[in-house]
């Protein structure tokens, strides 16, 4: 079976118990589904083999209430709000779920937005992390005008952001730990080498002090103050910038992390509802940024041979 089918079938079967909870659902139950969407024969040997492997995978338990013989995941609140993972997974079947009714009783009333292509080589990924296995990727970077590089790498793990999947690796040409985006990867197999991650690795470790995929380059973490309009408060406390972040007066935000570009125009896409407070490097750079955008429009409003309004 192809590596992005068996893939599939466990985003199915993972679907299936968050939609069973919290009564959750019996193993004839399962396999009667099974049945229907795969038009195969599901042993519970076959059963108990996927579930060892999503556990494995993803880090999702399906347990069995063995006093009255069903299977679920755990989706309360207090779980889920502790395991990112399966938060993610549950956001993600939401949108499957909606993206199946699309298609017929509400064909032309939900909208969603598109997003990077790449998804395809999470599976190969995946099934090399389980291995210890190297790839072997050709990749086209950004704004490259050079032929695409074909790479040895060690698959670390997979990190998304900002709607975009990554794959964290060591490559071998570059004897270091890259970041590469998916949707850049133009092909990728899964060699017959094997590896050893180093034990007690992790990708929150490794970008515990960064921002986005940021990989550090000798830079140290700063402190970082912030300041904001009440209303833009509450949308950083419901959506955190970073997860070192700490509020510390009504509207005032503490952060620990390496202000890289990607910070400094996030801030600045929140226009006057920020203000830096210290570094005052930070807060030169953010100013900075702010500076040459105005020049952009005055020079546009002078060529245009009118003012801007105040």
């Amino acid at each position: 079976m192809a590596a992005s089918e068996l893939f599939t079938k466990y985003l199915w079967l993972i679907q299936l118990m968050v939609q069973a909870y919290p009564k959750g659902i019996t193993l004839k139950e399962v396999t009667q589904k099974w049945e229907e969407r795969w038009n195969t024969p599901y042993p519970r040997r076959t059963f108990n083999f996927h579930r060892t492997n999503i556990e494995e995978y993803f880090g999702i338990k399906i347990t069995c209430n063995r006093s009255t013989s069903r299977y679920y995941i755990d989706m309360s609140e207090e779980f889920t709000s502790n395991d990112p993972l399966v938060s993610w997974m549950l956001q993600t079947f939401t949108t499957i779920n909606l993206l199946n009714f699309r298609d017929t009783d509400f064909n032309g009333r939900i909208a969603v937005e598109n997003t990077p292509t790449g998804h395809v080589w999470l599976s190969t990924i995946l099934e090399a992390m389980k291995e210890s296995r190297s790839l072997k990727l050709t990749y086209r970077k950004y704004g490259s005008v050079d032929e695409p590089e074909t790479l040895d790498v060690l698959p670390y793990g997979i990190k998304e952001s900002d709607k975009r999947w990554y794959l964290v690796a060591f490559c071998r040409q570059r004897d270091s730990v890259r970041v590469y985006a998916l949707d850049r990867i133009l092909k990728l197999d899964k060699t017959e080498e094997g590896f050893t991650l180093e034990e007690g690795f992790t990708l929150d470790s490794l970008f515990s002090g960064s921002y986005g995929v940021y990989l550090s380059h000798g830079e140290e973490p700063v402190e970082i103050i912030i300041k904001t309009t009440p209303r833009e408060s509450e949308y950083i406390r419901d959506l955190p910038i970073h997860s070192s972040q700490e509020q510390i007066g009504e509207c005032t935000f503490r952060y620990r992390l390496i202000p890289n570009d990607s910070f400094v125009m996030n801030l600045c896409s929140r226009g006057d509802r920020i203000e830096v407070v210290s570094p005052s490097s930070l807060r030169q750079r953010v100013l900075s940024e702010h500076l040459k955008a105005m020049e952009v429009y005055l020079n546009n409003f002078a060529a245009l041979g009118s003012a801007p309004s105040k």
